[in-house]
């Protein structure tokens, strides 16, 4: 799954969240740019409870897999904010 390493190799060693978030998010956004699919097919196989990556994605990304879970309204921050 290139798009997800893509993303979660890591930042620096120990980075600090205030680095390592922002930089997550713009490996997202130039993912998508190249890889303009990677939106639906997320919706349609991580986000949906029954979609195949789901599973696949869940055991390599722990933290995805507690937020996922927990729902929107247990999201830190401005995640929790509609």
């Amino acid at each position: 799954m290139p798009f997800i390493s893509r993303v979660w190799d890591p930042v620096l060693p120990d980075a600090e969240p205030l680095i390592a978030i922002p930089e997550r998010g713009g490996r997202v956004l130039d993912g998508i740019e190249e890889m303009p699919w990677i939106p639906g097919l997320w919706v349609r196989e991580v986000l949906n409870e029954s979609g195949l990556i789901r599973e696949r994605l869940q055991r390599h990304v722990h933290l995805f897999t507690a937020l996922v879970d927990q729902g929107p309204s247990n999201f830190p921050g401005r995640l929790s904010r509609r």
